[in-house]
């Protein structure tokens, strides 16, 4: 909750709860709880099924994330209505994510693909948005969205102290 609030005053718009260690979405659910009572936003991470994506929207998330392309869970999302962004590492999983009407993935993981992974499936796939995540930091995450990153995502690499200072360089490192 600490960490999700630092967040959300440091100016970060979506705060993402992975419930990998979180198998009854406690966590989940209190920290969607605590957004929604401060006119935040917050979601669920590492929804890969359909009967994660029941349990995400039972515990309050606002959106889902996944660390890979399952259509039965993308699918159960559009059902539930739920934003969700599916994760995508190579062309073909990228094709099949557009192919079912998703046009914002995750490029997961982002650091070991690399910055030049990002610009490469852009040639292809102009119409994809990605957001890098996986191995993301402070030191690295202007690389990403200088190389056409929407958006981060940084889960292990946050410290609340740099915050403001990185969505600063962030902003600053959009392309025009």
């Amino acid at each position: 909750m600490r960490i999700a609030e630092s967040c959300w005053q440091a100016g970060v718009v979506l705060v993402e709860v992975s419930r990998s260690h979180d198998e009854a979405f406690e966590a989940v659910q209190a920290v969607c709880g605590r957004a929604r009572s401060l006119g935040q936003i917050a979601g669920a991470g590492t929804v890969s099924t359909p009967d994660d994506v029941s349990a995400a929207v039972a515990a309050g998330a606002a959106f889902a994330v996944a660390p890979g392309y399952a259509r039965a869970a993308a699918d159960a999302a559009r059902s539930a209505q739920l934003p969700y962004l599916p994760g995508v590492a190579t062309p073909s999983e990228t094709q099949a994510a557009i192919g079912n009407g998703f046009r914002t993935l995750k490029l997961f993981p982002a650091r070991d693909l690399g910055v030049g992974w990002i610009r490469a499936l852009r040639a292809p796939f102009p119409e994809a948005a990605f957001v890098a995540v996986g191995g993301i930091t402070a030191a690295n995450a202007a690389e990403f969205v200088a190389a056409g990153a929407v958006g981060v995502g940084i889960g292990s690499g946050l410290d609340a102290d740099e915050l403001p200072a990185l969505l600063k360089r962030l902003r600053a490192a959009r392309p025009k």
